[in-house]
């Protein structure tokens, strides 16, 4: 068994080594035989010229052997043109490799591989059909070439193999493409099957590139490196089908923006059919970096007056590169950058040949998932479904989403969470705008439903601003959550925050929304559009300010109009009912924004006291009523203007009405009060003004005016003025005595000034009347008849700090009268302290049983005389008379205790307050003269004054 194991590895090394031997001989005699054959290059050339029908040139041929046959290389193979012999195509190396054996067999040269190295071909499109290579050949597709195409088919389908190294194509269009591959490599390799009927087996790997441009300008471009299987199947040299695989690296497209997809790959196989053909692709996919690649197939059908196409699925982003890539959708670039996600599935499409009637084509897809990132007006959303349908300019869709966020960054301040979206609509496209039409959206959240119609034209030119319309109604679960589905980022940063701070919680509204115009004028405070959201608040509660009470039970209509901003409602206060309430703010735009509330109530005027105790009115209007008691209902109209950066109130402007209706008004600590109050008291934050009050003042009717004073725009001073007639039954009344009508008889008119300074808590009361009208039976100089004038002023000074009234009282040019009256502010009478000082030239007083009764001294204003000094030059006392005198009386636990002190008399006086208690009289001396002669006169005088007054 060794011995033929060594026979047969002897026969092997021999037969080797020969095999070697021969193939080096036959290496040498190619090389020698090269001399020979360029002898031959001649016939070749002409040989080569009849099958392109071009001048073929060789500069050399050589010959060497490759493998296992001889190879023979042409070098510097070119075909020129026929009528100038200019290089048309130049091959710098284009060898045939001889198969040996079927040469010998079909005793005919064959060559099994066909090789083309080193060449350029450049194609330019001159006019439609007609074409120009390497600037050279013209040709001219739409009449018969002088090119034998079917001789250089038939003569290549009987060839083996092809290569192709280092090969550079170009193909340039009128249009300003430019498309170029540059063959690494190319094999093609043939099998036959007989009767003609064989494939080709192609592999190309290359670099394909492409280029558009514009006046000698790239505005796009587009290169990949690629490698290629082809199967090509083909019967008597017609076309039966081609099948393809490719494989690309780094897709890379250049629009304005650059997009790199690292690997495409797919299968595609195209078949004649009938009148026409299909193209199939399956396992298609493109992948793009941090993304994994989508498998996706379909269909192009060629029928004799149309294509139609079906589409398993394509990712909508590479969708919209590409689509942009080839400006089938010119002009819309912002698809990309706000990258549009989602797929596009079961599309079809029919597009006929004619393209004039391209109108007619028509296509249909569905979609899932659709979202984008939030880009300009776009907002962010994700999972939207639904399809579409339609021709190349216009169409109809539907849409739906369930379960998602949808956030307009630019507008809301929060994603808006939607539990059901759903819409229908058309689409239209020109070259100016792509216009979208939503009918009958429906939006559902968990606090609020909506419906309506949206219809958004977007602008072809990408600084030109969409346009928007949108009718709608909706109802909230919550009134406090409408800021939500507010435009809050388009108000004004100062009013969106107070707005959101200003509506609390609610049990809902309902209403409606409008806004029509261009995206970027919104809110479109100069009319250039329209901007109104209208809502029907229930109650709710509101906050206009941190520093004012709340408003509660808010229940009424809220309107956002352009830049306009307004809620008009009923509502309460600190449970004091509001009948109608404004809040509204004309221009949120503006540079200073103003906020207007109006309010009208009628209530309680307490109430009214106790809203402005708690409110920052305090510091200002709180203090013009703080002195005053107030009681009755009341119609207040109140006008608050303030600006929205300082709601404090230091910067309030108000602007009220008090509509006063049988109310009561009196000043703390006095006993008189004003009552059937009736009249307006119009004021602001430093002004009042009245001049059309009326009221009873003790049953008498008065007219009151109210002005104000004010300094550097603060008020400073408050005037009153009263006017009226005084009788004896209000005197009797204000005394608090009965038997003043004893002395006064009839009625007079009178003015009472009250000035109330602002800056202290002093004011003063200044009374004045001419007493005509009013007779006083009393001896002169105080009795006077009934129609003479003798002016009475009392002016009183009110120190509510101090709690001293300083009374001064001033009777014609005889009579004057010091009054003060301590710890006024006193409820109990008899805890006040009043000290009275009198003044009198002369005074003759016949009767004693005229003077004041011990008994009616228990009054709550006599009680409180802790003290009387009486002055008289001259006292006649019946016939008596007195000079300087000074009586003093002083409040005792017993009574008064009065101290006489004159040049006739000195001494003192106990009157006790009981009737029944004995009188003391003490003195130190008593002079009297009778001076019965004036006392006649003045005693005749006092007696006819009273007989002429009855």
């Amino acid at each position: 068994m060794s011995a033929h194991l060594k026979k047969m590895a002897i026969f092997f090394w021999y037969g080797l080594a020969s095999l070697i031997i021969l193939v080096a001989v036959m290496g040498v005699t190619l090389q020698a035989l090269t001399p020979v054959i360029n002898h031959h290059k001649h016939y070749i050339e002409q040989k080569a010229s009849s099958i392109f029908h071009l001048n073929v040139h060789i500069d050399a041929i050589r010959a060497t052997w490759n493998r296992l046959g001889p190879e023979v290389h042409l070098i510097g193979f070119s075909l020129n043109d026929v009528t100038t012999d200019e290089p048309i195509i130049t091959v710098k190396d284009f060898s045939m490799q001889l198969g040996v054996l079927r040469t010998l067999w079909n005793r005919s040269p064959y060559f099994s591989v066909l090789s083309v190295s080193g060449t350029r071909i450049h194609v330019r499109e001159l006019a439609p059909n007609q074409y120009i290579v390497n600037d050279v050949f013209s040709v001219d597709l739409s009449r018969d070439s002088s090119i034998a195409w079917s001789d250089i088919l038939a003569w290549l389908s009987q060839q083996n193999t092809f290569r192709f190294n280092r090969i550079k194509m170009e193909w340039q269009r009128l249009n300003g493409t430019f498309f170029s591959a540059d063959l690494k490599q190319a094999d093609v390799y043939q099998s036959l099957s007989g009767n003609n009927t064989g494939r080709f087996t192609l592999f190309i790997d290359t670099q394909l590139s492409a280029q558009k441009e514009v006046d000698n300008q790239v505005i796009k471009s587009a290169k990949t490196d690629t490698m290629l299987f082809f199967w090509i199947d083909h019967n008597d040299q017609q076309l039966t089908s081609v099948e393809m695989e490719c494989l690309s690296d780094n897709i890379v497209l250049e629009n304005g923006h650059t997009y790199v997809y690292p690997s495409f790959k797919g299968k595609f196989l195209y078949q004649p059919k009938d009148q026409g053909w299909v193209i199939q692709g399956k396992d298609v996919s493109l992948t793009k970096k941090n993304r994994e690649s989508d498998n996706y197939s379909f269909e192009v059908w060629r029928f004799p007056t149309y294509y139609a196409a079906h589409v398993t699925s394509i990712n909508l982003s590479d969708a919209i590169v590409f689509a942009d890539f080839l400006n089938v959708l010119p002009g819309f670039r912002w698809m990309q950058e706000a990258n549009i996600e989602g797929k596009i599935t079961d599309i079809s499409v029919n597009v006929p040949h004619d393209l004039s009637a391209i109108e007619n084509y028509h296509f249909s897809a569905a979609f899932d998932g659709l979202g984008s990132s939030a880009y300009g007006e776009l907002p962010t959303i994700h999972g939207l479904s639904g399809a579409v349908s339609g021709r190349l300019h216009r169409g109809e869709f539907v849409l739906f989403d369930r379960k998602d966020e949808i956030f307009f960054p630019n507008y809301f301040n929060q994603p808006m969470v939607v539990d059901d979206l759903s819409t229908q609509g058309q689409w239209e496209l020109s070259s100016e705008k792509l216009s979208l039409l939503f009918d009958a959206m429906y939006v559902k959240t968990p606090v609020l439903l909506a419906q309506g119609a949206l219809k958004i034209d977007i602008p072809s030119q990408e600084k030109v601003s969409p346009a928007l319309s949108l009718v709608g109604e909706y109802h909230l679960a919550d009134s406090a959550t409408i800021t939500q589905f507010l435009p809050m980022k388009e108000f004004d940063a100062e009013f969106a925050t107070w707005l959101t701070k200003a509506i609390k919680n609610g049990e809902g509204a309902d209403g409606k929304v409008l806004i029509r115009g261009s995206i970027d004028d919104f809110p479109y405070p100069h009319r250039q559009g329209i901007f109104i959201v209208d809502a029907n608040i229930k109650p709710t509660t509101f906050s206009f300010s941190p520093e004012w009470p709340l408003l509660k039970k808010v229940a009424g209509h809220l309107l956002f109009h352009n830049q306009a901003f307004q809620l008009s409602v009923k509502a309460d206060s600190l449970d004091i009912p509001i009948s109608t309430a404004q809040v509204s703010i004309s221009d949120y735009e503006a540079d200073q924004i103003m906020l207007t509330i109006d309010l009208s109530t009628e209530a309680e005027v307490s109430e009214y006291l106790r809203y402005i105790d708690q409110s920052p009115l305090k510091t200002t209007v709180g203090q013009w009523f703080e002195p005053m008691v107030l009681s009755g209902k009341g119609l207040l109209s109140l006008r608050l203007g303030l600006p929205l950066a300082k709601l404090d109130a230091d910067h309030i402007h108000v602007s009220g009405i008090w509509q006063a209706n049988d109310n009561r008004l009196a000043w703390k600590g006095m006993d008189y009060s004003l009552e059937k109050v009736c009249g307006s008291l119009h004021f602001t934050q430093n002004s009042l003004f009245s001049n059309d009050i009326h009221a009873l003042l003790f049953g008498k009717a008065v007219d009151i005016a109210v002005g104000s004073r004010s300094a550097n725009n603060t008020l400073t001073a408050i005037d009153v003025k009263a006017k009226g007639m005084l009788s004896v039954p209000q005197l009797e009344n204000i005394f608090e005595r009965n038997d003043l009508s004893t002395y006064l008889v009839g009625e007079t008119r009178y003015q009472l000034n009250i000035h109330i300074p602002m800056s202290s808590s002093e004011y003063s009361m200044v009374f004045n009347t001419p007493l005509s009208g009013m007779a006083i039976t009393l001896p002169a100089p105080i009795g006077k008849p009934l129609n003479a004038n003798r002016p009475l002023s009392i002016q009183a000074n009110i120190h509510s700090s101090t709690d001293v009234i300083s009374v001064l009282v001033q009777y014609a040019k005889e009579v004057s009268a010091v009054i003060q009256l301590q710890h006024y502010l006193q409820a109990d009478p008899l805890k006040r302290d009043m000290h009275i000082d009198v003044s009198v030239p002369t005074l003759a007083w016949p009767l004693v049983g005229d003077l004041p009764k011990s008994e009616n001294t228990a009054s709550s204003l006599w009680s409180a005389l802790s003290s009387i000094s009486l002055r008289f030059q001259h006292l006649f006392l019946y016939d008596y008379s007195f000079s300087d005198v000074l009586i003093q009386g002083k409040k005792s636990s017993a009574g008064y205790q009065w101290d006489i002190h004159s040049n006739e008399a000195k001494g003192s006086l106990d009157l006790p307050t009981s009737s029944k208690s004995p009188i003391h009289v003490n003195f130190d001396y008593l002079r009297l003269a009778s001076e019965k002669k004036i006392h006649e006169q003045s005693y005749e005088s006092f007696i006819r004054q009273r007989g002429s007054l009855a």
